[in-house]
């Protein structure tokens, strides 16, 4: 992956809207998640302002480029210890790079670079097509909310899946 992506640069800004991203994003949400995020191009980036940067003030994007175009971005949450990855956008036409799990791992060396002890990928839904990818990065540990305690990730999915079954709606039907 890194071979892949050695002609990129990364920067690291605060966190801002401008027409570079708001046009990156439209293309990334039509091209991933079309529908979900609104219809109509002005409800879309609604939801990206609410979505990335309401609330942003302890939080740093880094930015990903091939000369001077802004091929995607990651939104981190940075706390005293440990660095939350908010939301990931990336150019859908670059999919042989890897850019989603390139910006993950950019962070995460970002991260641990400037002194964090935690990196957080943030909310994890088992069996979600659009989410599952998250289980491939270990070590990791994921919260077992109804007993409050951090379990290995391979643990606490397969404990999941033997109570809700593989595609998380077991219980659904009882």
């Amino acid at each position: 992956m890194i071979k892949k992506n050695n002609d990129l640069t990364l920067k690291i800004s605060l966190p801002l809207i401008d027409a570079e991203k708001k046009n990156l994003y439209l293309k990334y949400q039509k091209s991933r998640h079309e529908g979900s995020y609104g219809e109509s191009e002005s409800e879309i980036l609604k939801n990206m302002k609410f979505q990335m940067y309401e609330g942003s003030n302890n939080s740093t994007e880094l930015l990903l480029y091939k000369k001077d175009i802004l091929l995607g971005w990651i939104l981190l949450d940075l706390g005293l210890e440990t660095v939350s990855a908010v939301y990931s956008v990336f150019d859908p036409e670059e999919s042989k790079r890897s850019l989603g799990n390139f910006l993950i791992l950019s962070s995460i060396l970002w991260a641990k670079e400037n002194g964090f002890k935690e990196f957080q990928l943030g909310l994890f839904l088992p069996g979600h097509p659009k989410m599952d990818y998250k289980k491939n990065w270990r070590p990791s540990e994921i919260l077992d909310r109804s007993t409050g305690v951090w379990k290995e990730s391979g643990s606490f999915l397969s404990d999941y899946i033997l109570e809700n079954g593989p595609n998380g709606d077991k219980r659904a039907g009882t």
